[in-house]
């Protein structure tokens, strides 16, 4: 009876301790991991992670710092100037309930503009390889990402993409504003790109240097180009954004277009190439000597030939070179030039006829 009693006590005791034990289970639970790890946890139920992803995105935007390049600010979801334009009317045209074609097309650069700072934090995307892409094979230099993205990227910071009202570009006029700038910048830094476009414009680096050189002086006016001729050594303006931004614009403060720029240096270094002399002519039928002086390859047209001497008689006429101010001694030369370019044209125009 004893035994009965006994086994019944410890059964009873068994229950009760499996019971106790699911009841306080979970709060026993929860203070020892309160005790181990504090209020992590709980803590955590209260963090803003879409914030925190918006402000990740913003830092990855803009290098981590704002457009003056102060850190930008804990807690904040701050836009440049370029990203509110861009979500200003981009939300603007998501109210219209109706659109006219314009508009719709306008909506979609938005959406494009809008994944391609979007890309920066992964690499290049599509539109930005394409523009990359698109400026390597016609300088034939291969763009890597890097490049493209920290172009972008400068110029998002900058507000180069928006028009002296404050308002976004068309896309068309983006792309060519960053091509421009890579360009630019690519033809200062890279000694090999230069070799290559002064070989393609027959002349030398050395002449193309001084060509950009004068070209970046413009709006200074502080080289002087009897200085420059006569220099051996030459230094090339910085590369730095702000100032590639300030000697590109123009007076309505939208970037030149790379084309431009590229007739506008090659005009410059043409005078240099000018005031080297030239080859003489063997005689009045010397047809390889005339295609050489003009810059022509054999197989040009008569039309070709014509246009090409009219554009040459202009930038190497000596009454045009004496206005530029070139040295006195640098005259004769310039002279000799101009009436062998004449020979050269009468000789080739003689002998299509």
């Amino acid at each position: 009876m004893l035994k009965i009693e006994i086994l019944m006590k410890i059964l009873s005791f068994c229950v009760l301790t499996f019971v106790a034990s699911k009841l306080l289970a979970p709060f026993i639970g929860q203070t020892f991991w309160g005790f181990l790890y504090g209020t992590k946890r709980k803590k955590n139920k209260e963090v803003n992670f879409d914030h925190m992803i918006e402000q990740k995105k913003s830092m990855l935007r803009t290098d981590g710092h704002g457009p003056k390049g102060e850190a930008l600010a804990p807690q904040s979801s701050r836009k440049n100037k370029t990203e509110e334009a861009l979500h200003s009317e981009y939300n603007q045209l998501s109210r219209l309930k109706t659109k006219t074609k314009i508009q719709e097309m306008r909506k979609q650069e938005l959406k494009t503009f809008m994944g391609m700072i979007d890309s920066l934090q992964w690499g290049a995307g599509p539109e930005l390889k394409e523009i990359a892409n698109k400026l390597g094979q016609s300088i034939g230099q291969r763009i890597e990402e890097t490049q493209i993205n920290q172009d972008f990227n400068a110029l998002i910071t900058r507000e180069a993409f928006l028009n002296p009202k404050g308002q976004l570009q068309p896309l068309q006029a983006i792309r060519e504003t960053l091509e421009c700038f890579t360009f630019t910048k690519l033809l200062i830094e890279s000694t090999k790109l230069r070799e290559l476009l002064a070989k393609k414009w027959m002349m030398s680096p050395s002449s193309l240097s001084k060509g950009i050189i004068i070209f970046f002086d413009k709006k200074k006016g502080k080289i002087k180009l009897k200085d420059l001729i006569k220099s051996e050594s030459h230094k090339l303006p910085q590369a730095e954004v702000q100032v590639l931004l300030s000697l590109l614009k123009r007076p309505n403060g939208e970037l030149k277009r790379r084309l431009d720029i590229i007739n506008e240096i090659k005009e410059e270094s043409e005078l240099f190439h000018t005031l080297s002399p030239l080859s003489p002519l063997s005689g009045k039928n010397d047809k390889v000597g005339a295609y050489k002086s003009l810059g022509l390859n054999s197989d040009a047209t008569l039309d070709q030939i014509k246009k090409q001497y009219k554009k040459l008689a202009r930038l190497k006429h000596p009454d045009r070179l004496k206005g530029k101010g070139i040295p006195e001694e640098f005259e004769s030369i310039a002279t000799e030039n101009f009436t062998q370019i004449k020979a050269a044209y009468d000789i080739l125009v003689k002998e299509s006829k």
